[in-house]
């Protein structure tokens, strides 16, 4: 019994010792030296043992694991990284507020000279027809003298949780002289942000991380890519598969151009042409209420072949009616003006199958998205977006419109309007662009002829 309550006893002290002083020495038992919390005493000539910082395999200099998921976690930690992977010197590093930061390399690496790289710009390509255009990244290199007779690379992206996926399964290399490190992007429509580690023998530079993504199209926010056809609808086949920039030099804005104008949610009919032998209705329909339901297929909202209208562009000369629109609504509360039934909201772009895709209307929070992420030039013929802030990945031409009144073609080549899929009450959200302005969501009346530009997840 009197054994147990020394042992207790003990214990109870020791811990208070540690507790008050709060510093350790390891290797003698006298106190530590002033100012020190862990000395570490080994005797110069006898010494036979060293500190050993943790080992671990670091994954990039931006990553905290595989010690903690963030670096508030590890800020001012010391580790020694024994991986060459991903571009990471085999070394000491020390935990900075964002990065592992190297003090100390593991290998002489004075000898080799340092390697300067030109980054990558992010790469987008077009998409025309079926058609994907190829399209790489690459990166460009300056050797100090003496370099290495040839240099290795090997490009990463980041994968869903961070962790570097290495695009080829061993490294490649290419001559100083001539040659460039560089990655054939395959994956339409994923972006992904990658980088490239070149090695000049034992010293490597990693490239900064670069957004990129294989396809025609544009980011909207949270870096989600949404793909959009290259040609508006309508446009003839021989110009579907035009570049962007090519489409800048236009100066005839006909149908096989710059495509077709629709009234919104009608189908395709003959009243979208631009060059219609017979275009307009100005029966007594069009003065009132618009077609009347009577006239209309009752499963789509469309007007029966049978009736006049059928096939003409249906103008509406009531222009006090702040809901113009070219077809009546059954009034209830499911299927009203304001809002239709989904049935009878036809979608132009759901009959396409370009590229084996499905394809819609772009909503109206797209558009303002599409115009909000994307470095977009007015050209005084249309806009041009260039995700990448260089290079056009797509081109809206100042395609005009059909007025409701007169049905009168204006605003061809000095302004653009752009269907949405989202109503505004009884109106609609467009985007509309002049020479000097663009509004993404502009309301508009859904008896007017407007482009449409087709979009696919």
């Amino acid at each position: 019994m009197k054994t147990k309550h020394f042992l207790v006893l003990s214990l109870i002290l020791a811990t208070a010792i540690f507790t008050l002083q709060a510093q350790v020495r390891i290797g003698e038992l006298s106190a530590p030296r002033s100012g020190i919390s862990l000395d570490l005493n080994i005797r110069g000539d006898t010494a036979r043992t060293a500190l050993g910082l943790p080992r671990v395999k670091l994954i990039d200099t931006t990553n905290p694991q595989p010690i903690a998921n963030n670096f508030a976690a590890l800020n001012g930690a010391v580790v020694y990284n024994y991986s060459a992977e991903n571009g990471m010197d085999v070394g000491i590093y020390f935990a900075g507020a964002n990065s592992w930061v190297k003090l100390l390399a593991g290998s002489d690496a004075t000898s080799d000279k340092d390697i300067d790289l030109l980054d990558p710009l992010p790469a987008t390509v077009w998409l025309g027809g079926a058609t994907l255009q190829p399209r790489q990244l690459t990166v460009t290199t300056t050797i100090d003298d003496d370099p290495e007779s040839s240099l290795s690379y090997r490009w990463y992206y980041l994968g869903t949780d961070g962790t570097p996926v290495a695009t080829d399964s061993t490294a490649r290399t290419f001559s100083i002289s001539n040659g460039s490190a560089t990655h054939q992007l395959t994956s339409a429509g994923e972006v992904k942000k990658y980088f490239c580690v070149v090695r000049n023998g034992s010293k490597s530079v990693v490239t900064t991380r670069v957004r990129a993504v294989y396809g025609t199209g544009v980011f909207l926010n949270n870096d989600r890519w949404l793909t959009v056809l290259n040609y508006n609808l309508g446009v003839s086949s021989i110009n579907q598969n035009r570049t962007p920039t090519a489409q800048f030099l236009e100066t005839a804005y006909t149908e096989n151009v710059v495509g077709y104008l629709f009234q919104w949610g009608r189908a395709a009919d003959g009243h979208q042409l631009r060059d219609n032998p017979n275009p307009f209705y100005t029966g007594v329909e069009s003065s009132v209420n618009g077609i009347a339901t009577s006239n209309l297929n009752v499963g789509n909202g469309q007007v029966v072949n049978s009736h006049s209208a059928y096939g003409k562009f249906i103008t509406r000369n009531d222009v006090t009616n702040s809901k113009s629109d070219w077809r009546q609504y059954p009034e209830t509360s499911v299927n009203s003006i304001d809002a239709p039934a989904a049935a009878w909201i036809h979608d132009p772009c759901s009959s396409l199958t370009d590229g084996g895709k499905t394809w819609r209307l772009p909503t109206s929070s797209e558009w303002v998205q599409i115009c909000a992420n994307n470095n977009v030039e007015n050209t005084g013929k249309g806009l041009r977006f260039k995700p990448d802030g260089t290079d056009a990945s797509i081109f809206l031409p100042a395609s005009g419109v059909r007025s409701r009144s007169g049905g009168i073609l204006y605003d061809m080549g000095s302004y653009g309007h752009y269907w949405s899929s989202t109503s505004s009450d009884a109106n609609v959200f467009t985007l509309n662009f002049g020479t000097t302005v663009i509004t993404p969501a502009r309301s508009v009346n859904r008896a007017h002829g407007m482009a449409v530009r087709c979009v696919s997840e």
